[in-house]
């Protein structure tokens, strides 16, 4: 796949961004620290070099920063993942955070490395890094555990191994839904990631109505907010009419599907749904299925407003280091 200009000033910026976070940004925290000091040095009669107030401002604006370029790194990486569809820009990018990494974040990549790899269908580098990871799972943090037991059920999923996906899905119920240690932002996520797995577990019990009314929910809701979800609807929608038999329909849905021209496992599987019923010489049925049309309501990062902050945040913190 031939990497455009988007792609590429995005992958520049997920690169510096994480440079600048792991490298550069520890240094200035000490520099800013060492700056307060100067300050209330000079504009202080009484020497007082860590003021309680301002130290607490200027760290926690020195935190705010953090946060922000941590979510404009990750807002460039899904962009490149589900607005771009650049599956090898991704893989790159994600190699690239594992470097200036202590032990623990540094494990954490590793394991995302396996969503890249499911996306492209590669599921022998899959299994190999899951396998790899399987020795280090008792030292890893919480989160990194829950991705490690969602990646194994997705891989099953993907394969279509209903028997080994409904082992996975036990483990990750038994783990992290049925666990009561599991609260607040982990137990949000692990109900997220439930949520897609029990939607594969819809599709390989033959609940079709419940899937078509919950697909259909999502597209007139609004809520496909990528290239890649749209994608992804078209490819299940696709297999929904296959499974019920209106194969004039599916053609419709696997061609659009196919249409994006994607290079990940959907849109080759989809080729092969395409090409069977080609060789079935299946015809197009005579009007496209209804909520077909493409959309895609991207969500908005409010970066503009996150920079402002940071400028007043720095005016504010400056202030009151200078006349607490």
């Amino acid at each position: 796949m031939t990497r455009t200009k988007e792609v590429s000033k995005n992958v520049r910026w997920v690169k510096r961004l994480h440079v600048f976070m792991m490298l550069i940004w520890p240094v200035f925290v000490v520099a800013m620290a060492g700056f307060s000091s100067l300050l209330q040095r000079i504009y202080q009669k009484p020497y007082a070099p860590y003021h309680p107030v301002s130290m607490l401002l200027m760290f926690g604006w020195l935190a705010y920063v953090f946060i922000v370029m941590a979510a404009i790194r990750n807002y460039n990486l899904q962009v490149i993942a589900t607005q771009a569809c650049d599956f090898d820009a991704y893989l790159e990018c994600i190699e690239y955070l594992e470097k200036f990494q202590f032990q623990a974040a540094r494990r954490r990549q590793r394991i995302n490395r396996t969503d890249a790899y499911l996306l492209v269908g590669n599921f022998d580098a899959a299994y190999q890094n899951l396998m790899e990871m399987r020795p280090q799972y008792m030292s890893c943090g919480s989160r990194t555990k829950m991705m490690y037991d969602y990646f194994w059920c997705r891989f099953y999923g993907e394969l279509e191994d209903k028997e080994n996906f409904r082992i996975c899905i036990d483990v990750f119920c038994g783990n992290w839904l049925q666990n009561p240690k599991v609260k607040g932002r982990l137990r949000t996520q692990a109900d997220r990631f439930m949520q897609e797995l029990a939607f594969r577990e819809m599709m390989f019990s033959g609940k079709d109505d419940r899937i078509k009314a919950d697909m259909t929910n999502l597209y007139t809701g609004g809520l496909l907010a990528s290239r890649y979800e749209f994608v992804r609807y078209c490819y299940y929608m696709g297999r929904l009419e296959y499974n019920r038999n209106n194969l004039q329909i599916a053609k419709h849905w696997f061609a659009q599907t196919v249409s994006f021209g994607l290079q990940e496992y959907m849109s080759s599987r989809a080729e092969d749904f395409l090409a069977m019923l080609d060789n079935m010489q299946v015809p197009y049925a005579a009007a496209p299925p209804a909520y077909n049309q493409y959309y895609c309501n991207q969500r908005n990062p409010h970066i503009a407003f996150r920079m402002i902050s940071i400028v007043v945040g720095l005016i504010l913190t400056i202030t009151v280091v200078i006349y607490s």
